[in-house]
């Protein structure tokens, strides 16, 4: 499994000045234009390239096709090589954009952590601030945001790869696998509830407290 994934990517509107009705207006105008913002997989938010998303995609789309160059540079951050860009990559930030513009959800290459029946939605949270979207991504997180995601980070991260290499082995597997996650998770649950049950039953009640007189 590669531990090289797409980019994390949004996309934002920004008032940028309009030089050419400035200068006829006499005074500052300014217009709207998209921009994209991109943040290389793996680089816990370090590395964070924002431009003008058309005159991006006319840069980057000769570039496209092959495969990314191996993760480098001084400090060991996997960094967009400037030579190419996966053609797979730029489809899905293209759909992504269009996703962006009709006010949809932006697409994701993977599976969803909200869709991940083993993961509450308070992890699911904490890892979409982390930029982790999807199951493929939290198999190959760096041991800095295992640390960021706490406690918990390390074992979600080995049921992530462990859940990635049962869905590469079929189907049968796969889905026995979130069977026996699904009945954990409900077990662990039900011992919650059993224990906050025996917690509120331990209660004093007013009616029961024997007041003493003098």
């Amino acid at each position: 499994m590669s531990d090289i994934r797409p980019p994390f990517v949004r996309f934002e509107v920004k008032a940028v000045e309009d030089r050419a009705a400035s200068m006829a207006n006499g005074y500052y105008t300014s217009k709207d234009v998209d921009y994209i913002i991109l943040i290389p997989h793996g680089s816990e938010g370090r590395t964070v390239i924002e431009q003008e998303y058309q005159s991006w995609l006319e840069k980057i789309r000769p570039q496209s096709g092959g495969d990314l160059m191996a993760p480098g540079g001084d400090t060991g951050t996997p960094v967009m090589a400037a030579a190419r860009f996966p053609t797979a990559w730029l489809k899905l930030i293209e759909e992504g954009f269009k996703a962006w513009k009709e006010g949809r959800e932006l697409p994701v290459d993977g599976t969803p952590l909200a869709n991940w029946p083993v993961i509450s939605p308070a992890l699911v949270k904490n890892c979409l601030q982390l930029h982790v979207r999807t199951v493929e991504e939290l198999a190959v997180i760096s041991d800095e945001v295992v640390a960021r995601l706490g406690m918990s980070g390390r074992n979600l991260q080995q049921r992530a790869k462990a859940w990635v290499e049962a869905k590469a082995e079929g189907g049968g597997k796969l889905g026995a696998d979130l069977e026996k996650e699904r009945a954990l998770r409900e077990a662990a649950e039900n011992r919650i509830k059993s224990l906050e049950e025996r917690l509120a039953g331990m209660e004093v009640k007013p009616s029961s407290v024997v007041r003493m007189v003098k």
